[in-house]
């Protein structure tokens, strides 16, 4: 579809445009965050390297089954970039 193609690339220029992606700051984006109602994310394969160009992209998730056990992590997104 080309809606979701055009998404795709504005979600990645949006990560090109972003230094903290290759600073290590960053760990993925979503489509929401870009201004496309789709289901959509990015996701770091190698968060840190000033070299990394590799990204998973997910699209439509489904939860399957859900941890009783907690993390607590920086979540490293976007929106927290200042």
């Amino acid at each position: 579809d080309n809606k979701i193609r055009e998404c795709l690339k504005e979600m990645r220029k949006t990560m090109d445009l972003n230094e903290g992606f290759y600073a290590g700051n960053t760990l993925g984006i979503s489509a929401n965050q870009c201004g496309y109602d789709y289901r959509i994310m990015m996701i770091s394969k190698f968060p840190g390297k000033s070299t990394n160009k590799f990204f998973d992209t997910i699209i439509n998730p489904i939860i399957l089954k859900l941890s009783e056990e907690e993390s607590i992590y920086w979540e490293g997104c976007i929106s927290d970039e200042k």
